[in-house]
């Protein structure tokens, strides 16, 4: 039920790890520690405790002091619950492919910009022969992916 919680309302998300702790199955002991993990750094943060004073005695009554530490990655960084209602994209995927796509076709991961600028006159000059030719009732042909079976 964990990755649920991208799925609530950012302002429900607080109090939806407070439910997954109180139903988290004590069996395997595990589930317990990865769900305190994910609390810690992508809902509450945690607490640290503060030293104490340099020159203080370690044996003097002295209020131990503690400190809140926001999580590493807050909810507003990975909730997805608004692109979710807007229908928008939930994640970077398209981003993904098109940086695949792009190192494939330019065959680098750092090219020169004059390895970009041709990769893009290539690029155009395609879809405009494409276009062309579709305008004339060519249509491009669909790839056709082989399954080869052993």
């Amino acid at each position: 039920m964990i990755d649920a919680l991208a799925f609530l309302p950012l302002e429900d998300v607080i109090e939806g790890m407070r439910y997954l702790k109180t139903v988290i199955p004590q069996d395997p002991p595990e589930a317990e520690e990865l769900l305190m993990y994910f609390d810690r750094t992508y809902v509450s943060g945690s607490f640290r405790l503060i030293q104490q004073p340099v020159g203080m005695p370690s044996d003097a009554l002295m209020p131990l002091g503690m400190s809140h530490t926001s999580p590493m990655f807050s909810p507003h960084l990975w909730n997805v619950h608004d692109a979710t209602m807007n229908t928008n994209a939930r994640t970077n995927n398209i981003c993904e492919g098109w940086n695949y796509k792009f190192f494939n076709l330019v065959g680098h991961y750092h090219p020169s910009i004059w390895r970009v600028i041709e990769w893009f006159q290539l690029q155009e000059a395609t879809v405009s022969t494409i276009i062309k030719q579709d305008a004339v009732g060519n249509p491009p042909q669909r790839r056709i992916r082989r399954h080869y079976y052993s």
